[in-house]
């Protein structure tokens, strides 16, 4: 599949449009937390990307010393997964905490948060805070971009799936 840039527009991503289209229960758990995360984010690099194994939405990048977030369809759940030094996130959400490997073989810090119901969402705030904190405490050349402003779990997603 030939690349091509993020687009936020969901209609510019055909593979996903065709994924959900098979799967609409599965775009119910996705748009909420999509939704959720764009209405935190303060930057611009964000967006649908095509891949035909299922839809992926990112914020930010690898390679510019930022927090980089992904969410992931899945039939039954969405997944997010950001990506930050573990050095940097409090022990409280060790449980999401692992340790994976990218193309190159290098080892990456990520926390993986599954959602499959709207207080889900509750924790991902949780932790979007807590960096918020943590960045806040160190110098900005020492710490990653944080491109996230929470108030609060956002109203309109809940009632968007099961509670």
């Amino acid at each position: 599949m030939k690349r091509e840039p993020r687009n936020s527009d969901i209609k510019f991503k055909p593979a996903v449009v065709s994924w959900f289209k098979n799967r609409p229960d599965a775009q119910a758990h996705f748009d909420p937390v999509k939704e959720f995360l764009v209405s935190c984010y303060s930057g611009s690099n964000y967006g649908f990307i095509n891949k035909k194994a299922y839809p992926e939405y990112r914020f930010n990048s690898v390679g510019n010393n930022e927090v980089y977030v992904v969410i992931r369809a899945s039939q039954n759940h969405t997944l997010v997964r950001v990506r930050v030094d573990s050095l940097k996130v409090k022990i409280e959400f060790d449980d999401y905490y692992k340790t994976i490997a990218n193309k190159h073989g290098e080892r990456i810090d990520v926390y993986d948060f599954v959602v499959s119901k709207t207080s889900d969402l509750k924790i991902i705030s949780d932790f979007l805070e807590n960096m918020k904190f943590i960045i806040l405490q160190h110098k900005l050349n020492e710490t990653p971009i944080f491109n996230f402003v929470l108030t609060m779990v956002s109203n309109y997603a809940l009632g968007s799936m099961n509670k």
